[in-house]
């Protein structure tokens, strides 16, 4: 925690809760759909926000620029955040963009290793007197891999973000 300000906290992250993308009511290739059929959340994306003391039946947490409206009583016994905010929190820009640089990553391994390191002996086989040559290619190839695996790593940096809990004494408009 970096402040504490009435009902707002500033946090500095270095965990990231896994974000997902899409409407988690319908069905498609986004990450959310999953949701409907598997405990996620609440199994391995526990973020628990928990609150005491709320002197009001029911309060307004904006985490990031959103807000969700919590029975007070649920604060209490606490919330999970990844739940409340599934497709859009204070780190889903950053969880993707390291997400897209895995990808990336990923693509390249893939290509070296089942296109190029399954086939080496064969190439080498076929091309007697260029083991130098192959050699170097592979060497350029992990180098390439190491690089984009440096990148993606650099991506994963600490996020700050807020949570302000706010007090509801009458009904949400």
């Amino acid at each position: 925690m970096l402040s504490v300000n009435g009902g707002t906290v500033e946090v500095e992250s270095t965990r990231y809760p896994f974000c997902f993308s899409g409407d988690p009511d319908q069905m498609g290739p986004d990450t959310a759909s999953i949701l409907k059929y598997l405990p996620f959340n609440s199994d391995l994306n526990r973020l628990i926000l928990v609150v005491h003391g709320v002197k009001a039946p029911q309060a307004r947490i904006t985490w990031g620029v959103h807000s969700r409206v919590v029975p007070a009583r649920d604060l209490e016994n606490g919330v999970n955040l990844a739940d409340l905010f599934i497709t859009s929190n204070p780190f889903s820009d950053q969880f993707f963009k390291v997400d897209s640089a895995v990808h990336q990553q990923q693509d390249v391994e893939s290509i070296l290793t089942w296109q190029f390191l399954a086939n080496l002996p064969r190439y080498k086989q076929l091309l007697p007197g260029h083991e130098a040559l192959f050699d170097q290619i592979t060497q350029a190839g992990l180098a390439e891999c190491r690089r984009y695996a440096k990148d993606s790593s650099a991506l994963v940096v600490p996020v700050r973000h807020t949570i302000a809990i706010e007090p509801i004494m009458g009904p949400v408009n």
